[in-house]
Formats: C-alpha cells, structure tokens, sequence
C-alpha cells in the first residue's frame, strides 16, 4: 500500500519536477484597501475624494526567475488588465518547461517598444494589442496608451462633478521593476499572486477641481510610473493547497534552513514522508501534535524533494521543497 501511495505522489508531482507547469499570475485588485469597483468612493493620496469610472492598462516585459536563479523571458506576453472585470483577476503565462519554483518576476506597465508602434489591427481580435472599445492606441507615431484612468472627483460640498481623465504614454515613460515572490501549487498549476493597490496611482498627482492630461509628460507620466514602481506588491505568502483534500501545507525558508508547517483536525496515525525524484524516503517522522513544525535535514544535497503527509493508507497534504 505504502508503494501504491508514493507512486500516486510521484504521478501528482511529476508534471511539476520533469514536465511543464502552468504558470498563472493572480491579481488581488483593490482600491484604497477595499476589493477594487467602479463607482466607489476612494479618497486620494492628496485627501480628494473620487470615484473611477474607467482604469485600463497593459503590463508587458514579463520574465521570470525560477529553480535557483534560472531567468525566463517572457517577452511575447503582454496583459490587457480591466480591474473591473473578473477575467483580468488571473492570467495564464503560458505552460513553461521545466519551472517548479518561482522566486521573482518583472514586468511594466505599457507596452515595450518593440511592439508599442505596430498596428493593432495586425493582431488576432483575441490579442491584448488589438483594437480596443474605447480605444487603447494613440496612432502609430505615439503608440499605445500605457493606461487611461477617469474617474470623477468631489467638491466640498460632496458632489462627484469634476471629470478626471489622465491617460500616459510613450517609450520614455516604459520602466520595468522586479518583484520577489512565491509561487504557490494550486491543483497542478503554479500561481503568483500579487496585490494591486490602484488607489497609489494617484500619489503626487492633484484631482481636485478635475484633472485633464493625455501624453507623455506631467501627470500622465507620473500615472505610467506610479503604475509601473508602486501600484503593485507581492501577495504574503500562503500555504500550498493539497492536490489531494484541502488541508494545508506549507514550505517555510529561513535563511539557509527548511521548515514544513502543517495543521491537521486529528494526529491518530499520521506520519511525515521526504522522497528525492527517485522516490526514495529521505525522512520519515511520526507526528505528535496537531499542528507545528518539521525541519528539514540540513545535510541535503541541492536540488527539488517533495514530500507526503499520510494517516494510515490515505495521503492528507502532498507538497515539493527546493533546497539550495
């Protein structure tokens, strides 16, 4: 039974250690602290109260840092993100060969200038870059809006009457930054998550009586930046979900050790497992507690391990470790 068991885990965990991986980047959208909407009230950095009524942009330059400091351009990629909308919540990056663990990604908002000044309606109808209702281009001398924001601001006396539109542009205005980050196992699928925080877009920028600026100077050029250095952060790391059931795991570094988290409703039973990718048992440990800590043997060689949490015949948690 107990081979039975490793073999399910060696067949849950192969697409993630020999094959490919989808790789989902997932968006927390939010606006001033609260789950992102049109039309709701949010207070600017500056103090002015407004309400958006239209935020769309594009991220390109994406590449991500895997397996021990690999880097994968994903320089095909761009993102058309709608925060209004559900589908701009998760976007597949694509099944990517060989990537079990995710450590950074990069990316900018606009669009690189390899493909800022082609012509969307080159592109397939299902393609980020082409053509857009409201447009999302500029003309082939500009190139694409990077963003457009419009909102409406309020006056003291509380009325939302001062129309703000503020869309940036230009290649000088296209900055990529880096962010670290976690990727979390979701049923097969690596996911990185990050918070967007678009109320930050307007940090340095005035609204107050309205606000009119399309180009690629002023505030339009600090709207790409705040967009490109500030809006988004990585989510805090979460506990891996079980492929399995939905008790949770979690994989912790520090510094040069490794720790496996866990909490469980019930320990009758229940044992540790490390494997190496031959599925050989590295270490085994009887649990004595409901929920609390595994270390993980220091002497390891570098390379990928995972690991089975089991009660009896059932495995209850699964998840892979890195160890550099």
């Amino acid at each position: 039974m107990k081979k039975l068991l490793l073999f399910l885990v060696l067949i849950a965990f192969g697409k993630l250690i020999y094959g490919q991986s989808e790789v989902i980047l997932r968006f927390d959208h939010r606006l001033d602290g609260k789950k992102f909407a049109l039309n709701q009230e949010a207070t600017s950095p500056k103090g002015t109260k407004y309400k958006v009524t239209r935020l769309q942009f594009y991220l390109s330059g994406l590449k991500i840092t895997h397996d021990g400091g690999q880097e994968l351009s994903l320089s095909t990629v761009y993102l058309f993100v709608d925060p209004s909308v559900p589908s701009s919540s998760e976007f597949s990056l694509g099944v990517l060969p060989n990537v079990t663990s995710i450590e950074k990604i990069e990316f900018a908002c606009g669009v690189d200038a390899a493909s800022n000044h082609l012509d969307p309606a080159s592109f397939p109808l299902n393609h980020p870059l082409a053509p857009k209702n409201p447009t999302m281009n500029w003309g082939w001398t500009a190139g694409y809006r990077f963003i457009s924001l419009s909102a409406n601001a309020a006056r003291t006396n509380g009325s939302f009457i001062d129309a703000v539109n503020i869309e940036g542009l230009g290649d000088s205005n296209y900055k990529v930054k880096s962010y670290p980050v976690s990727g979390t196992i979701e049923n097969g699928k690596i996911y990185i998550e990050m918070i967007a925080e678009y109320n930050k877009l307007l940090e340095e920028i005035v609204i107050a009586g309205g606000a009119t600026n399309h180009g690629e100077t002023g505030s339009a050029a600090v709207l790409v930046a705040n967009a490109s250095q500030k809006v988004f952060s990585p989510s805090s790391p979460t506990a891996t979900k079980d492929i399995y059931k939905n008790n949770l795991s979690e994989v912790v570094y520090v510094s040069n050790d490794v720790f496996v988290k866990y909490s469980f409703p019930s320990i009758s039973n229940l044992s540790f497992n490390l494997y190496d990718l031959n599925g050989n048992t590295i270490q085994e440990t009887r649990i004595q507690s409901k929920e609390g800590r595994i270390a993980i043997e220091n002497q390891l060689n570098a390379g990928n391990y995972f690991y089975a949490f089991t009660q009896g015949n059932q495995t209850l948690s699964t998840g892979k470790i890195s160890k550099r």
